[in-house]
């Protein structure tokens, strides 16, 4: 079933949470069914991430335990640097 969802966040916090949420829709429909996956191209951008904590980081993100406003900046430009 797909219908859109319109929330209006209650703070900054909430702010951010639904851009991971929206941020990790757009990684599953662009076809990254799986935290490897995802962890694999985020890494193949963003060096960063893959140490152990990086890499636990983005599989929290994928798990949707992760408010973080430069982890969602960056997972932005990954999809744009992809083309999706």
């Amino acid at each position: 079933m797909n219908f859109p969802i319109s929330i209006t966040p209650a703070d900054a916090e909430m702010t951010v949470l639904l851009k991971a949420v929206s941020l990790l829709n757009s990684y599953k429909l662009a076809g990254f069914d799986t935290p490897k996956k995802f962890v694999e191209i985020v890494c193949e951008y963003f060096g960063e991430y893959g140490d152990y904590d990086g890499q636990q980081k983005l599989k929290a993100f994928w798990a949707a335990r992760v408010k973080d406003e430069k982890l969602n900046n960056d997972l932005q430009r990954v999809l744009i640097l992809i083309g999706k």
